[in-house]
């Protein structure tokens, strides 16, 4: 399956299970394979354009990319909560 640009970007992104992660923001690519490396991947904060958190998401971290979705590892979460919880304490 071909993904455009325009359909990849804003597309939703959640694990497994159904928990909301974000939606896809933009990616990396590697210049001599042309192979996407990362998801850039933006979670909103409490007003649009203010606060907004984006997550670096690892290919491999990648389950499925259907038209509807991307859904990733249920450890990706995990991990994010943890950062979050790490910067709270040391904030």
């Amino acid at each position: 399956m071909i993904i455009k640009h325009n359909d990849l970007i804003g597309l939703p992104v959640e694990t497994k299970k159904g928990q909301k992660v974000g939606s896809v923001s933009g990616f990396e690519l590697e210049a001599n394979s042309h192979e996407i490396i990362r998801y850039q991947i933006k979670k909103p904060g409490l007003l649009p354009g203010i606060m907004n958190k984006h997550l670096l998401v690892h290919k491999n971290q990648v389950l499925q990319i259907t038209p509807e979705k991307m859904i990733v590892e249920e450890a990706l979460v995990k991990e994010k909560e943890r950062a979050e919880s790490t910067a709270a304490v040391s904030g």
